[in-house]
């Protein structure tokens, strides 16, 4: 598009003014960067100080009061200052004041907004308060530390609950006219003065202001730095009570600052306890996921729990009858004899210190252990402090866990929060050994269900086929010595004889065959499901010709599994829409396949009878038929081990159908990495 300024009769496709920068020459704001033919032209007018041109360019320096902004760039000319043309030089000439101008207006209000930014986070980061207002006492701005000084928020200030005639109500009237505000209009500053501003609270402030006028004389401003004399004048008040002196005033100061020093030294050793705390938390946290024994999880917290704490020992009992028994010790308990009756149990109705946690669900803190807790007299008169907390297993308590200290103890915040912390990872860690031990029987039980399986599998295969073969062999051969001397009646016995042998013989492979896909390692290997379908239609060759069926498929993919398993799906699925066809209608029988996410979605489609939906589920159901014998052969079994190949390989099988057009059955396989 060509750009044509009919001012200077100059035309032109594109029109750029570069300005000159630490980083060479860079477009104004909004523009693209100029092809590098045209760039290297106007780096060299900016250079040189002087028009350059070239075929169909032309640049012209940028010059204001004899400095040098940058270039002024004509792109696609119909003319050449080169060739001697002097069509476009006057234009150019015209319009590089302009130009020059306008670039220097840019860089300065580049450099107002920079500097209006610095001062905005110098402001927000200022530990004093600031304002901004106008003589008359109006706010316009405050930084963040002033709103701090008198309690306000930003959103309280917004909503207009913060201004001069409010904070400082004794200045109010003769705001505009005091001497501060004249000083600061007249010389562009005033002196500190002191004043007095009201909290959101109502109560006074003693401050001190300096002023510094912003703006044209015309329309001036007010900036006001504000420091507050709290401090300054509490000290002055001092030194004016009887018998106070700088001395005094010194000692003073220097006991608060040794008591600030002791709350500091107390914060710090706090938060040594609390780092203590986290690093131990961290170290149980890790040993209670690696642990799964029960006895030995319990071990590890009180571990962790007694190295955060003075001397003392931890106990852990849980409810056996009328006694309530040790099942875990750390630390000595100080003395034999109290050793001795912990092993033999502590009888349930006088160990409150056991009891009262138990029943209420809620840690017990003594910081000085009370004798009578539980009835032990004398054996523990060497305890100070005791703590006991329920170790809770889905809302209910199993045990409880008791930490027992030599020495007299306030439990702090962090010693509760360290104990309860340890005891609820100990809950997690216990509901997490004993779901690993349930996982581990169920696991032990299925390997006995799989090896149940496998001598079924192995009685199917031999002692229930051998008979079966000895009842086939003999019917034939009964037919065959003797069928002529039997009557019609005799011969179709003999036939039924064989063919429910030969079908019980089919039974009993397709339920080896169903029994053994429970069982064993699913071995995989990358399936070429277009070589499986390809030899399946050669083994069923023989049964398509006779039926007059068409098999066929579309692009086929390569999936990990096992070959054989994958085989005998896609056999069943070909076979089930090769058998179930409609009187009088050929078979049709298409397999495809199309890309999912992260998964291969493959159909069987057939033209056969169809099912109705309500029996959508039932046909994978095993032994479930829903024709006769008579009508269609089969075991009932087929569709089930379809389902279960399927399953073992991480997808499902379903069926879309409509009675009297056909079924698709379709099963996902994932797809290959």
């Amino acid at each position: 598009m060509a750009l044509t300024l009919a001012a200077s009769g100059l035309n032109l496709r594109r029109l750029t003014a570069l300005r000159a920068d630490s980083d060479g020459l860079c477009p104004l704001a909004g523009q693209d960067l100029p092809a590098a033919p045209a760039l290297a032209l106007a780096h060299a007018a900016l250079i040189h100080q002087e028009a350059q041109a070239a075929p169909g360019l032309a640049a012209w320096p940028l010059t204001l009061n004899s400095q040098s902004l940058g270039t002024l760039l004509a792109e696609g000319l119909t003319g050449n200052l080169a060739d001697g043309e002097e069509t476009h030089g006057p234009a150019l000439e015209l319009l590089a004041p302009h130009c020059a101008a306008a670039l220097d207006r840019a860089q300065t209000l580049d450099e107002l907004r920079r500097r209006g930014e610095l001062f905005r986070q110098l402001a927000e980061h200022s530990p004093h308060g600031l304002i901004v207002g106008w003589p008359d006492g109006r706010i316009e701005e405050v930084n963040p530390a002033y709103l701090a000084l008198l309690g306000y928020t930003h959103e309280q200030f917004l909503a207009g609950e913060v201004g001069w005639p409010g904070l400082h109500p004794a200045e109010a009237q003769e705001h505009a006219a005091s001497a501060p505000v004249a000083e600061a209009l007249r010389t562009g500053e005033s002196g500190p003065h002191l004043t007095s501003a009201l909290t959101r609270d109502g109560q006074p402030l003693p401050l001190s202001v300096t002023l510094r006028r912003l703006g044209s004389a015309e329309r001036p401003q007010l900036a006001a730095y504000v420091r507050d004399l709290r401090a300054q004048t509490a000290a002055e008040e001092r030194l004016q009570e009887p018998g106070a002196s700088p001395e005094t005033l010194l000692r003073d100061n220097q006991h608060e600052l040794g008591v600030r020093a002791e709350v500091l030294l107390s914060q710090h050793a706090e938060l040594a306890v609390r780092t203590r705390a986290l690093d131990a938390f961290a170290l149980l946290s890790r040993d209670l996921v690696l642990e799964t024994d029960r006895a030995a999880l319990v071990r590890r917290a009180q571990e962790i729990t007694l190295d955060l704490l003075p001397p003392g020992y931890a106990v852990y009992y849980e409810p056996e009858g009328p006694v309530w028994r040790l099942k875990s010790q750390v630390g000595e308990l100080g003395h034999p004899a109290l050793q001795t009756v912990v092993d033999a149990g502590l009888p349930l109705d006088s160990a409150q210190n056991l009891n009262l946690p138990w029943r209420t669900g809620e840690p017990l803190y003594q910081d000085t252990y009370d004798l009578n807790t539980d009835q032990l007299g004398e054996l523990v008169r060497h305890i100070g402090a005791t703590a006991s907390l329920p170790v809770m297993l889905d809302g209910r308590p199993v045990g409880v866990f008791a930490v027992a200290l030599f020495g007299r103890r306030r439990w702090s915040v962090t010693d509760r929060t360290v104990m309860e912390t340890a005891t609820f990872n100990l809950g997690l860690a216990l509901d997490r050994a004993r779901a690993l031990a349930e996982v581990a029987t169920r696991t032990t039980e299925l390997e006995r269900s799989n090896a149940e399986l496998e001598r079924f599998a192995y009685v199917a295969s031999h002692d229930l086929q051998a008979p079966l073969r000895a009842m086939t062999s003999f019917s034939d051969l009964l037919t065959h010595r003797y069928g002529q001397t039997l009557d019609e009646r005799g011969r179709l016995y003999l036939q039924q004889i064989s063919e429910n042998g030969v079908h019980m013989k089919r039974l009993v492979d397709d339920l080896l065959g169903f029994s053994r896909l429970h069982t064993g390692h699913l071995a995989t290997e990358a399936c070429d499901f277009g070589g499986l379908f390809d030899q399946l239609r050669l083994r069923l060759h023989d049964e398509i010709v006779t039926l007059g069926a068409r098999v066929t498929r579309g692009p086929l993919p390569v999936v990990p599994g096992h070959k054989a398993q994958l085989d005998q799906l896609l056999q069943n699925l070909v076979q089930n829409g090769l058998k179930y066809h409609r009187e009088g209608v050929a078979p049709a029988v298409e397999v495809t396949a199309r890309r999912g996410d992260h998964e291969w979605i493959f159909a069987v489609k057939d033209n056969g009878i169809g099912i109705e939906p309500q029996h959508f589920e039932r046909i994978f159901v095993i032994f479930q038929r829903l024709h006769g014998r008579e009508q269609y052969e089969g075991t009932g079994i087929g569709l089930a081990i379809c389902q279960k190949i399927v399953e073992r390989h991480g997808g499902r099988l379903w069926v879309e159908s409509t009675p009297g057009e056909g079924s698709t059955f379709q099963f996902t396989l994932p797809a290959q990495d």
